[in-house]
């Protein structure tokens, strides 16, 4: 059964879509200035729309029950089915531009352009050795296009997710332990590692805690 819609949470994300549109034109890192500086923190607002996807997801799918794959693929269907089409209208644009005025980047970064065909490009952010930056090219050719990669191994955890979370809330509340310790390792495990690959709290370090996919699943559930 449809659950209702929730205006106010539509009325959020226009705000928090207005707040990354306007901060992408303020310089980085962002300089003195009580508006400028909070148009600056961008990043605070991608974090919002993580968050609320996940809430969205689980209130709209909250009855859903996925004990067979017939179920699992009708959701992967609807939720993919809802940004596919202008993902990839917006990709065949980029890529079009790419190809007539920078065909040395599309050359140097065609392993992006592969990977963002299948929605993956964020997800090799926590290899070692690969850097990815906020605006950089790791995310070749459209490269705030990453969001929908990174929430895009949020949806495909989600009917695992939510069987999980339906099965502790049923349990003791002993049940929740597993899954908020499992959060935890994904959000706390890597980055001392990436602290001790790359000797400090660099670009790659943060590119990869703002785009790796595991790292936002907390977020998102």
């Amino acid at each position: 059964q449809r659950r209702p819609p929730l205006d106010h949470i539509s009325g959020m994300r226009a705000l928090l879509s207005g707040w990354i549109v306007l901060g992408h034109y303020c310089s980085f890192p962002p300089q003195e200035g009580v508006f400028t500086l909070l148009l600056g923190r961008g990043y605070v607002a991608v974090q919002g729309f993580i968050i609320l996807s996940g809430f969205i997801t689980h209130y709209a799918y909250h009855d859903a029950r996925y004990d067979a794959w017939p179920a699992v693929l009708r959701f992967y269907a609807k939720r993919f089915g809802a940004i596919l089409g202008s993902y990839y209208l917006f990709y065949a644009l980029t890529a079009a531009w790419r190809v007539c005025f920078d065909w040395d980047g599309v050359v140097a970064h065609a392993d992006s352009m592969l990977l963002s065909l299948v929605l993956c490009q964020a997800w090799l952010t926590g290899v070692p050795g690969r850097v990815s930056v906020p605006g950089g090219d790791d995310n070749y050719p459209n490269v705030p296009a990453w969001t929908l990669s990174t929430l895009a191994f949020s949806w495909l955890l989600f009917p695992l997710l939510q069987s999980w979370l339906r099965a502790a809330s049923g349990a003791t509340r002993l049940g929740w332990l597993p899954p908020l310790l499992l959060c935890l390792l994904l959000v706390l495990a890597p980055v001392p590692l990436r602290l001790l690959l790359h000797g400090g709290m660099g670009w790659a370090t943060y590119g990869c805690a703002y785009h790796w996919p595991p790292f936002r699943v907390p977020d998102f559930a």
